[in-house]
C-alpha cells in the first residue's frame, strides 16, 4: 500500500526512469536507465 512520505520511482512507457533534474529545480525528464536518488520521489499530501 503506498501512502503518504513512500518513497516511489516512476517508469515510463518505455522502460526509462523520471528524473528531476537540478535537484528538482529544473526540468523533469524520463530518460534514465536505472532508478537511483535523483530519479526517487516521496509522496506528499496536496
Amino acid at each position: 500500500m503506498i501512502t503518504y512520505r513512500n518513497k516511489i520511482t516512476l517508469q515510463g512507457a518505455h522502460g526509462k526512469y523520471v528524473v528531476a533534474e537540478g535537484a528538482g529545480g529544473r526540468d523533469v525528464k524520463v530518460n534514465r536507465g536505472k532508478a537511483k536518488e535523483w530519479e526517487t520521489f516521496t509522496l506528499v499530501k496536496p
